[in-house]
């Protein structure tokens, strides 16, 4: 086959993967109850606030969250980027649950799309073509695809900025590649303030590649490129609260909500691992070849023989991890993590496959990937359309894998 035929077939098996993820979110999503008193409920409420009173309504938003001390438990307004785009959203399809739900699966569709549109860069476009059916049928990322949350939004635009930067060390003098950054990161950050955990592991792959001599950036420029979202995001979020002492009420209020909250006392806590036994609980075959992936690019780390992309992707889950170890133990809030495991475990199946020579490489790989996909459409469908799981705690999973005992 010739390199435009390759080009082609890599497109359309791609094209065929983001497809079923469209169908799967497409035939699921009339079966969602939503959380009318849980965050679902909050995030429909304000959209339906902005929709009657226009963007103006923001600041007083603000203002009945801080003074409200029973509104702590619940998402705040400072979450600007995401209100913007559902406001967006809802004026085209009608401000609903549904149509909440309908934004996050666009979002899930169109991260598995980029996802392919970017892994080519560093992939062949036939294996760049199979990680799009990695991603794109992750349980995780497909339930969330279904929820009228800022999870799904907020995956789309941090896995841009992830990949974003990786262009930026790769070709430090693009400036398109230096604006996409921005404008993901500070989009990432204005949706959920979490997004700014995300600043750690990037500089940590600066440093790397530099080490690793793989990247010219300069550290001035990674300077710039980390605080110009910072700005963004922030001058958008004060104009948005009215004021900057706003903002400083509403940040100590959800800092400090935590400690209040029963649910999380009940259900939140735990060792910095239960992360990963959450992940395990939902995706078990490709989880565990994922982290294989981190040990095998850690062994080629001592002998400098590891890739930039398999070491970007260990860097991200090794620091997102310790980032969260202190924090609230929800899967949800370290859902970008299974893009990285999800490569990692792509990773470990083609060195699989590669030894079994030129003949047989690709028909094993591709009989492998389908293995893993269909596992976890089965645990999709388990744990998120038949389970009805909500909220990804471990008690949920647990309950849901009949691991614990439940009344």
């Amino acid at each position: 086959m010739t390199r435009v035929g390759e080009a082609r077939a890599a497109t359309l098996l791609a094209l065929s993967g983001v497809l079923v993820a469209a169908a799967v979110l497409a035939l699921t999503l009339p079966h969602v109850s939503p959380a009318a008193d849980a965050d679902e409920g909050v995030y429909l409420r304000y959209v339906q606030e902005l929709d009657e009173h226009g963007l103006g309504a923001l600041p007083e938003l603000h203002a009945r969250f801080a003074s409200d001390r029973r509104l702590s438990a619940f998402p705040p307004p400072t979450r600007v980027g995401y209100l913007f785009l559902a406001l967006a959203w809802c004026t085209l399809f009608g401000t609903s649950f549904g149509a909440l739900s309908a934004l996050s699966a666009s979002c899930h569709v169109a991260a598995t799309a980029t996802t392919f549109l970017l892994a080519r860069r560093h992939l062949e476009g036939w294996r760049a073509a199979l990680v799009t059916w990695l991603v794109g049928c992750s349980p995780l990322w497909l339930a969330l695809g279904r929820r009228a949350l800022t999870d799904a939004p907020a995956l789309l635009f941090t896995s841009l900025a992830w990949w974003s930067f990786l262009s930026v060390l790769r070709r430090p003098a693009s400036l398109p590649a230096k604006l996409a950054f921005v404008a993901t990161t500070a989009m990432s950050l204005s949706i959920k303030e979490l997004s700014v955990l995300l600043l750690v592991p990037l500089a940590v792959m600066f440093v790397w590649e530099r080490k690793r001599g793989r990247s010219s950036l300069a550290l001035g420029t990674l300077a710039w490129l980390l605080a110009v979202p910072l700005v963004v995001a922030g001058g958008i979020g004060v104009v948005a609260a009215g004021g900057p002492g706003r903002v400083v009420e509403v940040a100590r209020i959800v800092l400090g909500s935590p400690a209040d909250s029963a649910f999380v006392r009940a259900f939140c806590g735990g060792p910095w691992y239960r992360h990963v036994v959450d992940l395990l609980l939902i995706s078990p075959p490709t989880t565990l070849l994922g982290l294989g992936g981190v040990l095998a690019v850690l062994a080629r780390a001592v002998h400098k023989k590891e890739q930039s992309l398999e070491a970007a992707a260990a860097i991200l889950i090794v620091v997102g991890l310790a980032e969260f170890a202190p924090l609230i133990k929800n899967v949800r809030y370290v859902a970008l993590l299974d893009l990285p495991l999800r490569l990692l475990a792509f990773g470990v199946l083609s060195e699989l496959a590669d030894g079994l020579g030129e003949h047989w490489r690709r028909p094993a790989l591709a009989a492998a990937l389908a293995v893993l996909v269909a596992v976890d459409l089965v645990s999709f469908f388990e744990l998120f359309v038949a389970g009805g799981i909500y909220d990804p705690t471990s008690f949920n999973l647990l309950a849901a894998r009949r691991m614990i005992p439940v009344r």
